[in-house]
């Protein structure tokens, strides 16, 4: 990690600090950043859930649908669980991309559903609705 600053929030900071003080052991990992996905990724990928749930013949939810691609294409094996799901919430930035691509690939595949970017009005107008249908059912 040559010329790489490294920024910590206090709150770790203060919690080394306080092992250390202690003599407890301090488990350091370094390698290159990635960042953790974004909060406009989740959003979309849960826009993208209840647009397929809408858009195709099926009687899934949107839960549904996302428990069905996480089983898919987030299935692990590890010698300690043996096979589990990733949760959503611990991909980075690129493991997200790529979970939905694969969700756009398989929706194009197999439902001859194209899943509109972000970007697109489509969504973007789908969004929207979800987003009012979300809020008032809230109130």
């Amino acid at each position: 990690m040559k010329n790489k600053k490294v920024a910590y929030p206090e709150q770790v900071i203060k919690d080394m600090q306080e092992k250390i003080a202690n003599n407890e052991k301090i488990l350091i990992e370094y390698g290159d950043f990635v960042p953790k996905r974004t909060l406009p990724q989740n959003a979309y990928l849960h826009v993208v859930f209840s647009y397929i749930a809408d858009k195709t013949d099926t009687w899934y939810s949107a839960d549904d649908f996302k428990e069905i691609f996480k089983y898919k294409f987030l299935k692990r094996y590890s010698e300690i669980f043996w096979m589990y799901v990733q949760p959503t919430h611990t991909l980075d930035k690129i493991e997200m991309i790529e979970f939905i691509e694969k969700i756009k690939l398989f929706c194009l595949d197999f439902f001859k559903l194209e899943i509109p970017n972000p970007e697109d009005k489509r969504i973007l107008d789908y969004y929207n609705f979800e987003f009012k249908k979300i809020w008032k059912q809230n109130i």
